[in-house]
């Protein structure tokens, strides 16, 4: 065989190895992310073919409390993002656990079953992937929760 050849095969060997792999916008999550407002922040990191965060709050007293587990993972050609959030209520600790469906690699995430909240988007500054607006939508009558992050690492 010619070297042509053998660096063919293998560049089509790794086209379909990558094919279930996170692309575009969502690689750039990766990192720690603060809130603007200074509540708290979100911690981004490959993990294998998925981006894995965490969510942590920052008490009045200065503590740091972990709040959501968050995962984006590539299914077909669909990004399905998991939310899995902790509450703190009279009776315990709340778990609870929402699945929504993105469209390749947008990070506009629908929710699948008929739950709140509706939809989760996630855009990067114009000019600076240092800045990240989080737009939650809890119904299509209600307005809208933003959040504003700025990457830190």
């Amino acid at each position: 065989m010619r070297v042509k050849d053998i660096i063919s095969i293998v560049l089509i060997g790794f086209s379909f190895l990558g094919s279930a792999q996170i692309k575009g916008k969502a690689k750039n999550l990766v990192g720690t992310w603060q809130y603007e407002s200074g509540g708290g922040f979100e911690v981004w990191k490959m993990e294998g073919d998925d981006l894995i965060g965490h969510g942590y709050r920052t008490t009045k007293s200065g503590d740091t409390v972990k709040v959501e587990d968050l995962k984006i993972s590539r299914v077909n050609k669909n990004l399905v993002y998991t939310l899995l959030t902790r509450q703190n209520t009279e009776t315990g600790i709340k778990v609870n656990n929402y699945k929504f469906v993105g469209n390749r690699n947008k990070l506009y995430f629908e929710n699948v079953d008929d739950e709140i909240p509706v939809s989760v988007k996630y855009t990067f500054g114009l000019f600076s992937k240092q800045k990240l607006k989080i737009v939650i939508k809890y119904s299509d009558k209600d307005k809208p929760l933003k959040l504003k992050l700025r990457k830190v690492s």
